[in-house]
């Protein structure tokens, strides 16, 4: 069974987010090489800047306000 990190790797996703509503956070894996690198967590207070979206950030509070 393949998961969504190896799909994602495979296809060349360049970046993915986890939101992880038990612990109140974010957690960003970003490709490098052909890989993804440990995941870098973001939590309350800080700013997302996702790669895909050139010139687009968003707080993590919204993000995490959003999930209840």
């Amino acid at each position: 069974m393949i998961d969504k990190r190896d799909l994602y790797q495979r296809m060349g996703i360049a970046e993915y987010l986890l939101v992880d509503l038990q612990d109140h956070r974010i957690l960003v894996h970003r490709l490098a090489g052909d890989r993804y690198s440990d995941p870098v967590p973001f939590v309350a207070g800080q700013t997302l800047e996702p790669v895909a979206l050139p010139g687009f950030s968003i707080t993590v509070d919204r993000i995490l306000d959003a999930g209840g």
